[in-house]
């Protein structure tokens, strides 16, 4: 199993995406890294104290995101046209952790306070229209996805989610040689709105 970052082609973002270096064993590896990294920058947001910013808050959250939606959508890119028994494997394996973190975003209280906190500032008053919508687009998908409920029910809507993104692993299952094409939706959070890319899935 490939494990050197250098090794790895998911872990580095290059405009030539080298699709001929690309292995299943590359898969769940780079995942675990960038889902544990970008988790390591949306703590550092969710812990800010000083009065928050766009760059500290919403910017920072793309910033955050960018390298795992990256690598997800590549890793989903070949899965949907150049798939194989051991890449797929990779793939369903990858999915679970993928949606856990994902829900998790929106239900992490300490990142909505400061999300709140920064959309009662002044300088939240006075966006450019661009970042006005990026806020309220932010706002209203958190509250669309579970922020304000309590924690019994975010721990449902988690547990929800996970068990979805199994049952959509199913799709990736032809019975048979005869391969009819359905369009999904898989979605996942990133840049302060759940940006949902189709992808083809098999049954």
């Amino acid at each position: 199993m490939t494990n050197g970052k250098m090794e790895n082609p998911f872990l580095k973002r290059i405009f030539r995406i080298p699709f001929d270096t690309i292995r299943a064993e590359h898969v769940e590896p780079a995942i675990d890294v960038l889902v544990r990294n970008a988790q390591q920058h949306i703590d550092t947001i969710a812990d800010q104290t000083d009065t928050p910013t766009y760059e500290s808050t919403l910017s920072a959250l793309e910033d955050a995101l960018e390298d795992l939606e990256w690598a997800a959508g590549v890793i989903g890119h070949l899965e949907s046209v150049a798939t194989y028994p051991e890449y797929r494997s990779a793939y369903e394996r990858v999915q679970p952790k993928l949606s856990r973190f994902s829900t998790a975003i929106t239900l992490n209280d300490k990142l909505w306070t400061v999300l709140k906190r920064y959309a009662e500032t002044p300088e939240a008053a006075n966006l450019p229209s661009d970042r006005a919508r990026h806020l309220k687009k932010t706002i209203d998908d958190f509250r669309r996805h579970g922020a304000d409920l309590n924690a019994d029910d975010k721990t449902k809507i988690a547990e929800y989610n996970v068990e979805l993104s199994k049952i959509l692993r199913g799709f990736h299952h032809p019975p048979s040689r005869q391969r009819v094409k359905t369009q999904k939706q898989r979605t996942l959070w990133v840049g302060g709105s759940h940006c949902t890319r189709r992808v083809t899935s098999r049954s």
